[in-house]
């Protein structure tokens, strides 16, 4: 059944709930079956649940687009803040009578997603000291800026892009990240605890499909839809990513979700013992990153057109989540886009400044593509200078490690505990292929036994893996650490995985390399040049590579530096740097020619250098921390 707009008619003052024109009917819905299935935008994506009433926010943001093209900017808000189209059905497909709407989904973020990786990596990046961001609570940005929007007569549709850039996409990934912690659940509990079902964690893919795509939606068309679907496909065009009549985001994340969905509906998925949730994570964390493709493209384009309203929404789409992997141009973005006014004399720098972020984001150059003249050359980063160190080989996933401690440190400050212990536990921002080193890999490796004083750490903490049950007992507040507060669960997770963790697993690189040099075949040598090279980027890591600031790194190296202005040991060399540091690189080329010249014998002693070399740093942050505690 339908009624149109005449029958509805309008109010004083207000007007009618839709703007007349063609094909602008409101449905009546009626209740329906949750387990048949939702034919999304005429098969581009083949539901097994029926989510037609998600798709149905589209029809939200259109009857926004056109109260505020015709200048009814209260009608516009109205729909904004009570939904319209998108009812509500219980979990046997009865409708509630209530509405879904767009301002929800950011106005219940805090409550939702106050554990979730990307929601939090935002609060940090836009909050204030007060933890606000325009003076309103920093977890709800994104109602807060299309409040800011609806005030903005220019552009008029700023509100609705808004709501579709930020409100959307983040409940998107909300819903992405909430299966995969669901499957998790389930996996860890106990045969008669608390298992969700394969078609319930279906169903969520089948829900984030929805909200990307929408109703009304035609494949590869950027006109017919309204959801970010369609903003990809128009942006996606304009950088050249159009193929096979579909821009290859859109494929990509078609295809994702489609795997996603597969994984979660095996026999067993998410069952006891099962590996399904560490799948499905890196699934979604790859969804992720190609959502986030039509938010960067936006953003250049628009500020090559130069149109401040949405330079000033992308960038609040795209510049925290730079916070989390390249501190030093997120700092230097938020200022210029952000906080201040951006300006056309700024755009080389700024360019620059976000193409210098792709690598840490996960993308590359050819990823995002190129608009009217936009250059971009990333063929050469695998390779750029760590601290002052140049590797031989391509360590650079290796050092991206630091990036995962970066983000245990906000998550820490967040008192996101549970990001943190995931990301910990299972990795975020290292691959190996399609799996990821953690952290908590490295803190229960075998491998370590290799080092001369590993035996010495295990036995006074009668413990194998000393650091990795340090680092639980803090998570948890288990003793020792049962009455902690947050700011010393914070360091003592911090320094635990910067100096225990990380220290010792780069030794294990250094003595492997060892290892393997006096072995003739020269198979063993190059694997002893990675090995070393390994152990360089477990002591450096790619946030104090060259173009970054020094106060970006969070490794040894990076610590040394930390300490040096306390007791003296800064050297003249480059400003910041430690003289423990200025060594160690000079070491790591020592045992780099040592290798490639086989001169074993002296690369032990450059190795044994190194390891005494690194007490330093560690004697000088037990002095420090204590003079602070007195």
């Amino acid at each position: 059944e339908y009624l149109d707009c005449k029958s509805i008619g309008k109010m004083s003052g207000i007007g009618g709930v839709c703007i007349p024109e063609e094909g602008n009917e409101v449905k009546i819905s009626n209740d329906v079956p949750p387990n048949e299935t939702s034919n999304i935008a005429d098969g581009l994506y083949i539901s097994s649940s029926n989510v037609d009433d998600r798709a149905a926010i589209a029809q939200d943001v259109k009857a926004i687009s056109n109260a505020l093209k015709s200048g009814n900017a209260r009608l516009a808000k109205d729909i904004y803040e009570g939904g319209l189209n998108s009812n509500i059905y219980d979990a046997v497909g009865i409708n509630t009578g209530e509405k879904r709407s767009l301002a929800g989904f950011s106005k219940e973020a805090q409550a939702k997603m106050n554990q979730e990786s990307t929601f939090n990596i935002f609060r940090y990046a836009l909050q204030d000291s007060y933890g606000n961001y325009m003076d309103e609570p920093a977890g709800k940005y994104a109602d807060t800026f299309v409040n800011f929007a609806f005030s903005n007569t220019k552009p008029k549709a700023l509100a609705a892009d808004a709501m579709v850039a930020l409100n959307l996409w983040m409940y998107i990934s909300h819903v992405l990240y909430d299966t995969v912690t669901k499957c998790e659940a389930s996996t860890n509990s106990s045969p008669m605890g608390v298992f969700s079902s394969s078609g319930a964690l279906a169903q969520a893919i089948d829900e984030a499909a929805a909200f990307w795509i929408g109703d009304s939606q035609q494949t590869g068309d950027s006109r017919t839809g309204h959801l970010l679907y369609a903003l990809t496909e128009k942006i996606g065009e304009s950088f050249g990513q159009d193929t096979n009549g579909q821009v290859l985001v859109n494929t990509n994340i078609l295809k994702l979700l489609n795997n996603a969905k597969s994984t979660v509906t095996f026999v067993n998925a998410c069952g006891p013992r099962s590996n399904t949730h560490l799948v499905l994570r890196v699934i979604v964390d790859k969804i992720i990153i190609q959502m986030t493709i039509p938010l960067i493209q936006n953003l250049l384009y628009n500020l090559k057109v130069y149109d401040a309203g949405r330079v000033k929404l992308y960038a609040l789409s795209v510049v925290p989540l730079i916070a989390g992997c390249n501190p030093s141009s997120y700092s230097y973005l938020k200022a210029i886009l952000i906080d201040g006014e951006y300006h056309a004399r700024d755009f080389s720098d700024v360019v620059k400044a976000l193409q210098s972020s792709y690598s840490c984001l996960g993308l590359s150059c050819s990823e995002i593509g190129t608009y009217n003249g936009i250059a971009c050359d990333d063929r050469n980063t695998a390779f750029v200078s760590m601290g002052g160190y140049l590797p031989t080989h391509n360590v650079m996933e290796h050092a991206k490690i630091d990036i995962d401690i970066l983000q245990i440190q906000i998550f820490m400050k967040m008192r996101a505990y549970g990001a943190a212990k995931e990301c910990y536990m299972y990795g975020r921002n290292s691959y190996k292929g399609d799996e990821r080193r953690s952290l908590r890999d490295f803190s229960t490796s075998i491998y370590r036994q290799v080092i001369p004083q590993y035996k010495t750490y295990t036995q006074y903490y009668d413990d194998l893996d000393y650091a990795h049950t340090l680092i639980l007992q803090a998570f948890e507040e288990e003793p020792p650490f049962s009455y902690i507060s947050s700011d010393q669960k914070h360091e003592i997770v911090i320094k635990t995985l910067q100096h225990m963790v990380m220290g010792m697993y780069a030794l294990r690189g250094l003595y492997d390399a060892n290892n393997l040099c006096s072995m003739e075949d020269d198979s063993s040598n190059t694997k002893a040049e990675i090995s070393w090279d390994e152990g360089a980027a477990f002591l450096i890591g790619s946030l104090a590579r060259e173009g970054n600031k020094l106060g970006d790194g969070v490794l040894l190296y990076s610590f040394a530096n930390e300490m040096c202005p306390f007791f003296d040991t800064c050297t003249k060399w480059r400003s910041g740097v430690s003289r423990v540091s200025k060594e160690l690189v000079t070491l790591l080329y020592a045992g780099q020619a040592e290798l490639e010249s086989r001169n074993c014998q002296a690369l032990v002693k450059t190795t044994n250098e190194i390891n005494s070399l690194l007490y330093v740093p560690l004697f000088q942050g037990a002095l420090y921390y204590s003079s602070m505690n007195q």
